[in-house]
């Protein structure tokens, strides 16, 4: 990989895209290192990447005290999908036509979806941070999410990012179509594990849950049928 790495997601097919620190420059590459190519270079700093469909989702450096802002990048250009909000996650679904995203507002953190390209959006409860959701490519609009069961701050993403917090998450299924949410397992109340949800992603088949637990960086699967 090309520079030093400030971010670094998964793409569509074998790719890769990450941040260059020293340029702020979005580049992608395939796994291997081949094909490197600059998708975009700017004066702004601390961008974070996403898979968005075929293409990439960028939005800057979530914290509770700065406004945050998400873009669409293609063809070398970026198209304002949101913001300005405080502490602003997103999240795509794979096929890149919904957003689950969570932000600041009032001292309290609050998680909305939206259909890319549309204006309304749902809010969902519990909130959660977006970092901890994951889109379905089987069912349009479907998100599954841990979420806090003592719910989320406004002080927050920075100090759960610092390693600093920990939360002890349930696991949801939020649906941006019906905007209804689905409880789908209380780990800590049903098995007695308290488990801080990170890095998640669905198996291929989406009969599991998959992430890493943030508290000691353990792997788990959770059966979703």
């Amino acid at each position: 990989l090309r520079g030093e790495i400030d971010a670094v997601s998964i793409g569509a097919g074998d790719s890769l895209m990450y941040v260059v620190k020293d340029s702020n420059a979005v580049v992608s590459s395939k796994f291997n290192g081949d094909a490197v190519k600059t998708l975009w270079s700017g004066p702004f700093t601390a961008w974070r990447t996403g898979r968005l469909g075929s293409g990439t989702l960028v939005f800057t450096k979530p914290s509770a005290t700065l406004p945050g802002y998400a873009y669409s990048l293609a063809s070398g250009g970026l198209t304002k999908l949101l913001g300005p909000l405080n502490g602003l996650i997103a999240t795509a679904n794979p096929a890149g036509t919904y957003l689950i995203y969570s932000y600041v507002s009032g001292n309290e953190e609050h998680l909305f979806a939206k259909e890319v390209g549309k204006s309304t959006s749902a809010e969902f409860s519990p909130s959660t941070l977006a970092d901890k959701c994951a889109g379905s490519v089987k069912e349009k609009g479907i998100f599954f999410c841990g979420a806090p069961s003592g719910g989320v701050s406004g002080a927050e993403p920075d100090g759960w990012y610092q390693g600093k917090t920990h939360f002890s998450d349930s696991v949801w299924r939020f649906d941006a179509l019906t905007q209804s949410a689905t409880l789908l397992a209380d780990p800590e109340e049903g098995f007695g594990v308290s488990l801080d949800v990170s890095l998640p992603q669905l198996s291929p088949d989406e009969k599991y849950f998959v992430f890493v637990n943030k508290s000691d960086l353990s792997l788990w699967a959770l059966s979703l049928r």
